[in-house]
């Protein structure tokens, strides 16, 4: 209801702005009929369907774009890279593609995210991603922490630590971690981490902030439940409490593609509509577009299109008759130019049989000669 099928101004006198609407001639026309409904312009707006296979039965009207913007900033608030926590997470989890979850200590994970469980205060407590997986921060891959190295996936619990002020080495280290010795993490939330601490990976434009910890030997438990056991390797623990925002595709995306061959697509030669039969057709138009240039600017005067716009016209009528866009184009320009041209009283008739042949082309015709005598 916006780039694509937006109205500016009133709802008794809109503008098109719409791209879909703009591409479209039969619609463009249509839509500022009275029956198509022109309802102020909301965020309600989201929860009207649409059908772009047909003319849409109501459109909205920002009354101008600065108003439009502000409606789009009060949608954007609701997104899940806004608004982050659950609500967020299950828009991840039901996209199954790979997303980002970025977490208040500025650590982004991505992946697709398998799964989250929430804890008895309804807050995200367990991530689970799966592979392959990067962890980023401002956007940029961390060093040893990409999808090469995350094959498999990534898992980490989330939430406030109990006896803890900050996850880092030198924090740990006053509650029992140490080289060679095994050390405890418990969350609020119930979580329990029993590991030994091999390093950190510091934010890098701020070492003394941690983003992630490195166990070795690990076993995570939630009650009865194991969520992480010692054989599956080193765990690398997310430092964060909170998700904060959630955004699709990776973080580091060109390191992620490169590292998984995703986006790759051999170059491709770009399509054109130009063929051997329309080809000299779409050079008369050009033609046409340069002299309405040149005339309209004052570079030619109006007795100079005389003899170019006779020579287009005697090369419509010989090898192009069933255009009836360009003779609209012609007879336009002959009308403003007050030009006399025998060739005018036979792209007249030629519309006319034109019209008589195709029902389609006829009304767009029709609404061409309206323009004429405007």
């Amino acid at each position: 209801w916006t780039v694509e099928y937006g109205l500016v101004g009133s709802p008794t006198d809109p503008k098109i702005y719409g791209a879909g609407l703009l591409s479209s001639v039969g619609e463009s026309f249509g839509c500022l009929k009275d029956e198509v409904l022109k309802i102020p312009f909301t965020l309600d707006c989201v929860n009207t369907a649409y059908d772009i296979t047909r003319p849409q039965p109501q459109l909205f009207v920002a009354p101008d774009f600065a108003a439009l913007t502000r409606v789009l900033h009060d949608f954007s608030a609701r997104m899940a890279y806004r608004v982050g926590g659950a609500e967020a997470l299950a828009k991840a989890k039901m996209a199954r593609t790979v997303t980002t979850s970025e977490l208040d200590s500025g650590l982004q994970v991505s992946g697709v995210l398998e799964d989250f469980r929430m804890d008895s205060s309804g807050q995200p407590a367990f991530l689970k991603f799966r592979g392959p997986c990067q962890l980023a921060c401002n956007g940029s891959e961390l060093p040893d922490q990409g999808p090469k190295f995350h094959a498999e996936g990534f898992s980490t619990p989330l939430g406030a630590l109990r006896g803890v002020r900050a996850l880092n080495a030198a924090e740990l280290g006053k509650i029992g971690f140490s080289p060679g010795k095994k050390g405890r993490l418990v969350w609020e939330n119930g979580i329990e981490l029993e590991a030994e601490l091999i390093g950190e990976v510091s934010r890098p434009s701020e070492p003394s902030r941690t983003l992630i910890l490195r166990f070795q030997d690990c076993t995570i438990r939630w009650g009865n439940e194991v969520l992480y056991r010692p054989e599956w390797g080193t765990f690398d623990l997310a430092c964060g409490s909170s998700v904060v925002s959630v955004f699709g595709g990776a973080a580091d995306r060109a390191r992620y593609a490169a590292a998984t061959g995703a986006y790759r697509y051999k170059a491709q030669k770009p399509k054109t509509n130009l063929t051997d039969a329309n080809r000299e057709l779409n050079a008369l138009y050009a033609q046409v577009r340069t002299l309405r240039t040149n005339w309209v600017s004052g570079g030619i005067a109006s007795a100079a299109l005389a003899e170019p716009l006779a020579g287009i016209a005697r090369l419509l009528s010989a090898q192009h008759r069933g255009d009836w866009l360009l003779r609209l184009e012609l007879l336009e320009l002959a009308e403003k130019a007050k030009l006399k041209a025998s060739w005018v009283q036979d792209f007249e008739n030629d519309l006319e049989q034109i019209s008589s042949t195709a029902a389609d082309k006829a009304a767009m015709i029709q609404r061409g000669k309206e323009i004429l005598t405007r």
